[in-house]
């Protein structure tokens, strides 16, 4: 299957193990103008996410492409390009990650507990015990997760994009990493703001997990 990209099409794929800010990311990039379904968006830059199958990514990037010719797919399928027949060279690939590594990983708990993980709500914290051992599993997987993605493949540009430098530098420090120009300075409110769920509230025995994730940690290195 060919996703047959026209030519001249600048595709920005994010790629990210999840609760590295990738979403907030994209509509960085983006910059949403209209909500026309709930489920189709208009986007100065095309927008498109790897999610269903082949058939609905590949029908996805073709209508970000119709708007733009500057689009961003956000997936989490490290073998996207080949899954959509995508040519690398067509890409430029954007790493997303947090420098603090166990953030993501209490990010992702917290998803799990609160059942949010895109849309939020101002729900009151229930605070709970996490299991270690589903803990240490999480943090290893996760700490593993970026090594198997293939950056030798003849990509246009890879960028590695870290969270924290996102909130940092904002707009502007996309602009220049990137060079893209087209990404306006004043972007509207996002769809996928930050996440306001503090795991410190949510999870009670944090310290212990941090302590575990020292140790996973260490031996990852």
């Amino acid at each position: 299957m060919s996703s047959n990209l026209i030519e001249g099409t600048n595709l920005y794929i994010i790629l990210g193990c999840g609760r590295t800010g990738s979403n907030y990311l994209r509509d960085k990039l983006s910059n949403p103008i209209e909500d026309r379904d709930g489920t189709q968006y208009s986007w100065p830059g095309g927008v498109c996410s790897a999610i269903g199958t082949s058939e609905d990514s590949i029908n996805g990037l073709n209508r970000a492409r119709a708007i733009s010719s500057n689009v961003v797919m956000h997936t989490h399928n490290k073998d996207i390009v080949g899954d959509l027949g995508i040519l690398p060279q067509d890409v430029t690939l954007i790493v997303s990650k947090r420098r603090n590594h166990f953030e993501t990983c209490m990010s992702h708990i917290t998803a799990y507990i609160t059942g949010e993980w895109h849309h939020y709500t101002d729900k009151s914290p229930i605070p709970r015990v996490v299991s270690v051992e589903r803990f240490q599993k999480l943090a290893t997987n996760l700490l593993r997760w970026y090594d198997d993605i293939d950056i030798s493949l003849p990509y246009k540009r890879v960028h590695t994009i870290y969270y924290e430098d996102v909130v940092v530098g904002d707009v502007q420090f996309l602009r220049s990493v990137l060079g893209l120009d087209h990404i306006s300075p004043n972007p509207p409110e996002y769809r996928f703001p930050p996440c306001p769920h503090k795991y410190k509230q949510w999870i009670l025995n944090w310290e212990a997990l941090y302590e575990e994730y020292l140790k996973i940690a260490d031996v990852a290195q």
